[in-house]
């Protein structure tokens, strides 16, 4: 069979010229046949398409309701909200504890905890450097002071009818009551017997020194050191000024602050117990007097002098140079005790301790006064305040001579110094009293 396929000429569209009328605007304004219509055999609706409709059928990013959730999800969430609510007032009563409690610790507990006690008066109790313990006994009203926040202070005073540090001492209304702090620093075998037992024969210091040199396996000259650190404790200052006593006279040797070679003494090492017993000084209101006992060459030919049987000061070959050390030391250590942290507690200074004037000769040792008062003036300054009262040794009695017509008259704060003996040693002999 054939089927002829006919088809009707395609027919060109009318040559009309483009419409530039504006779209229709709304639906209404086609002309479309009336509803319904069908695509793909659903009716349709002539009108615009709903928004509400389009985004139904987009996939929504946000969770879905409760309502598609099955049981057992909706007990998990459940649970889980519970949960997290509990958790979050735990956490917030937390911080509040914290609010409360950590200011209250810190300000309250932690600082009564901490607080360091500075001052105390009879009764009171101390700790020492080493943990030991003691109550301090001070029937007198004094009080000690002592800081760490303030290590200079100087507000303690050794009883009630005594001035605090900080007030000058007057000479005219107080009278000094004070101990000698002999054989510490420097050593004696009649104060320190027991370091010049372990070495028979020593009779000084300078004898010791080389003997505890020549035996390292005991200690050597560390020895010395010991004896430094445990031969006069804070106990001991404080029981001092817990007597009644006001002052302190601390004997030193020019080794504190250097040697020079061919000297077998300890060098600088004591120089920091020194600076140890004026910070406890300060503490209980003790002032000291701060004495060069010992100088270059010796200037007594005595145990106190270093080395015995030998006076080199202001005598024999190095007598000059020896003595300009000295002038040297005693400058250095009137600089120091100047210091405004010390001054208050080392008012005074003893330049040469019982000069051998006889051997010497007196108009020698008035000329070393003399230049000696010099230069701690020039370094200090004059007047009040500026640098410390100078103490001299008048030779023991007024017969010596060395203070005859008015010498020193007029001078800035000079103070003359006797040593009446109250015991007399017939003879001593290889650290032994007889």
């Amino acid at each position: 069979m054939i089927i002829n396929d006919v088809k009707e000429p395609v027919q060109d569209p009318p040559s009309q010229p483009l419409s530039t009328s504006r779209p229709p605007e709304s639906s209404a304004e086609v002309d479309l046949p009336p509803p319904p219509y069908q695509v793909n055999g659903h009716n349709i609706s002539n009108s615009a398409p709903s928004l509400v409709a389009q985004s139904a059928s987009i996939p929504s990013s946000e969770p879905s309701n409760d309502s598609n959730l099955s049981p057992k999800d909706v007990g998990i969430r459940g649970r889980l909200t519970k949960r997290t609510k509990v958790l979050l007032c735990a956490l917030a009563l937390t911080l509040i504890a914290c609010a409360i409690f950590l200011p209250v610790y810190f300000k309250v507990i932690k600082r009564r905890e901490t607080e360091v006690i500075t001052s105390g008066g009879n009764g009171s109790r101390i700790v020492m450097e080493d943990g030991t313990e003691f109550m301090y006994s001070n029937p007198f009203g004094g009080f000690w002071v002592y800081d760490p926040s303030s290590p200079f202070n100087s507000s303690a005073r050794p009883n009630a009818w005594t001035p605090p540090l900080n007030i000058p001492w007057d000479f005219t209304t107080y009278r000094i009551h004070g101990v000698n702090l002999g054989g510490l620093f420097l050593l004696e075998p009649i104060i320190s017997p027991a370091l010049f037992q372990r070495y028979p024969g020593t009779m000084d210091e300078w004898d010791l020194s080389v003997a505890m040199a020549n035996d390292p396996s005991s200690g050597g000259l560390g020895q010395i050191e010991e004896h430094y650190r445990t031969f006069i404790t804070e106990k001991d200052i404080a029981d001092i000024a817990g007597a009644g006593l006001t002052w302190i006279r601390l004997p030193i040797g020019f080794w504190a602050i250097e040697t020079w070679p061919g000297e077998p003494f300890l060098e600088h090492t004591s120089w920091k117990y020194i600076i140890r017993v004026l910070q406890w000084c300060r503490k209980y209101g003790l002032r000291v007097n701060l004495a060069l006992y010992s100088v270059p060459g010796s200037a007594n030919g005595e145990t106190m002098g270093g080395k015995w049987g030998q006076i080199e000061f202001l005598s024999g070959a190095m007598g000059i140079a020896n003595a300009q050390c000295t002038l040297y030391y005693i400058r250095v250590l009137a600089e120091f005790i100047s210091r405004s942290e010390w001054k208050n507690v080392v008012p005074m200074l003893s330049i040469v301790n019982s000069p051998a004037y006889r051997a010497i000769g007196v108009e020698q040792l008035r000329s070393f006064y003399n230049e000696a008062y010099r230069v701690v003036r020039e370094a200090t300054g004059y007047g009040t305040g500026n640098g410390p009262y100078l103490v001299m040794f008048d030779g023991g009695d007024s017969s010596s001579g060395i203070f005859r017509n008015n010498f020193m008259s007029g001078a800035d704060r000079v103070i003359l110094e006797r040593q009446p003996c109250v015991v007399s040693l017939s003879h001593m002999s290889l650290g032994t009293v007889l």
